[in-house]
């Protein structure tokens, strides 16, 4: 199989191919990581599976039962069909076993759900070499990707959108693909009866939307006020959002704040090096952008970068303790922005 870019994977996961056994899902946007897994096992189902069932197989069954994933691959849907079954990638599931099953060609389909992997990671290699296996990269959205997810959710609905809240739209909503469906679903709700969304309607709904709640909360961890931003994650998390959710944000912000600060070394203006960032920073968070990256260096963000993967890695092979990880997280990386 050759290796599939970000662009393809949204065609693959639409027609997905009965020769394909077994897909790896990986990349640095989870809630696109998430999505991508659901629609390809409905999409798969509906179109091979003849009415089976779609499994997930979390990592306490694979501790209880090191086996369950080859006998799920092999067994044959009590209720008739063919499986399509959902994993996330832990220590306990290795490239050797995975090469095996998808050398079986199984008629069950085999998801496999990671996160940022590097080309030289054994596992990526393997899907991306096998004939009977697929590779899907999901990475930010960037602005194309926004228009194409806009154009979706509400144009291919027959809900009309005037050029200036499109653009506003497409600045406002961020790069988490889960977050912006969200946002958009809600806003087609809300504007279902109206013959047009104008700005109004987008300063309303989205002004206030998870993606901007999440973007205070970041604010106020990059400003050291670490007991502020405990107090500001109970809230978040009471209204449905999630800590995976705000480690995916945290990571990416400090991301683009480390290109910044790199870009800034090399003789940029700060201001300058925000605005040419893209997908553009919303409009409420430059001025914070730019006080971030001038108070916080290169050694400090890379330590900051190191902090957020750990705990991303920690609480998916220790899910129960997700929540006092985050919270860890939190507090030190406070530290560090209020410079101890």
């Amino acid at each position: 199989m050759v290796a599939i870019k970000s662009h393809q994977a949204d065609k693959v996961i639409k027609d997905p191919q009965k020769s394909t056994h077994a897909y790896l899902i990986y990349g640095s946007d989870e809630g696109r990581i998430n999505e991508t897994a659901a629609i390809l096992a409905e999409n798969w189902s509906a179109k091979h599976g003849d009415g089976g069932e779609i499994i997930q197989i979390d990592d306490r069954s694979i501790a209880d039962n090191p086996d369950i994933i080859a006998i799920e691959v092999r067994s044959v849907s009590m209720f008739g069909g063919f499986s399509a079954i959902r994993l996330a990638l832990s220590n306990r599931i290795k490239p050797d076993l995975m090469k095996e099953l998808i050398e079986l060609k199984p008629q069950n389909l085999l998801i496999l759900e990671a996160g940022n992997l590097k080309p030289s990671s054994a596992m990526r290699k393997l899907f991306e070499k096998s004939k009977n296996a697929a590779a899907l990269p999901c990475y930010p959205d960037e602005a194309r990707d926004i228009a194409g997810l806009i154009h979706e959710e509400l144009t291919d609905k027959g809900i009309n959108i005037s050029s200036a809240a499109r653009n506003l739209l497409t600045v406002s909503l961020g790069s988490d693909r889960g977050i912006s469906r969200q946002e958009l679903i809600k806003l087609a709700l809300y504007a279902h009866d109206k013959p047009q969304i104008d700005v109004q309607d987008i300063e309303a709904i989205i002004g206030d939307s998870s993606q901007l709640a999440y973007d205070q909360l970041i604010s106020l961890i990059m400003t050291g006020q670490g007991a502020a931003a405990l107090s500001k994650l109970d809230r978040l998390l009471a209204s449905g959002m999630t800590n995976a959710g705000l480690t995916t944000l945290l990571g990416r912000h400090l991301a683009r704040l480390y290109k910044l600060s790199a870009m800034i070394e090399a003789g940029r203006q700060a201001s300058e090096a925000v605005n040419s960032l893209r997908p553009p920073v919303h409009f409420k968070q430059r001025d914070a952008m730019v006080q971030q990256v001038m108070k916080l260096k290169l050694p400090v963000l890379k330590k900051a970068i190191f902090l957020v993967q750990e705990t991303v890695a920690r609480t998916r092979l220790q899910s129960a303790f997700e929540r006092m990880s985050t919270e860890r997280m939190i507090l030190i990386l406070s530290k560090m922005a209020g410079g101890r």
